[in-house]
Order: C-alpha cells, then structure tokens, then sequence
C-alpha cells in the first residue's frame, strides 16, 4: 500500500496530511515531501487522521525530521494519531519525544 500526502501551509506553518501505510516502501516518499517545506517553514504539523500503519522506517523519517526541526529552533506537531499509531509511539517510548495530540 502505498502513502498519501497532501500539504497545504496556513500562516507561517505547514500541514502534512499522510493516508494509508508510513512504511519501509514509502518512508523516502515523506522525506521527499519534506525537502520543499523545510525551504518555507521549520513549524511542521503532521496530520495521521488517514493514516493507517507506521512500521519503524516510518518512525526513522520521523525522528530525523524532529532532530532537523529542533535544530532549526521549529516545531514539530503529529496530530489525529489513531489509537494503533499513538501505540507505536507508547512501546517505542518516543511519545515522550514528539508532541502527539
């Protein structure tokens, strides 16, 4: 299955919403996504409410992205996480290092 993102930026932040499967096949996908909003923007909104899988590559995009956002004094927020996504967080024990809402 392949993964779904759309961006649209509302004010100085930009909003990523990602449907079906963050996994070993699509993790470059996100990446690519990101390189053109990092040119516009270090305020990141990820929105998984059609997300339906993350596997570790997906958590690996992840973390590299909140490692550049921090390092660019941004932001980085995941919102929508379904009960499934918000687990994978929860056993990674990375719940502790985004802010997920």
């Amino acid at each position: 299955m392949d993964v779904n993102i759309a961006v649209d930026y509302f004010g100085g932040e930009a909003v990523l919403k990602l449907g079906g499967h963050l996994n070993t096949n699509t993790a470059a996908d996100l990446e690519e996504a990101l390189e053109p909003v990092f040119e516009r923007t270090n305020k990141v909104v990820l929105d998984f409410a059609d997300l339906e899988y993350l596997s570790s590559a997906g958590l690996r995009v992840l973390v590299a992205t909140q490692k550049r956002v921090t390092a660019a004094e941004g932001a980085l927020r995941i919102v929508n996480a379904s009960d499934d996504i918000r687990e994978v967080f929860d056993i990674t024990g990375l719940i502790d290092v985004f802010d997920v809402e």
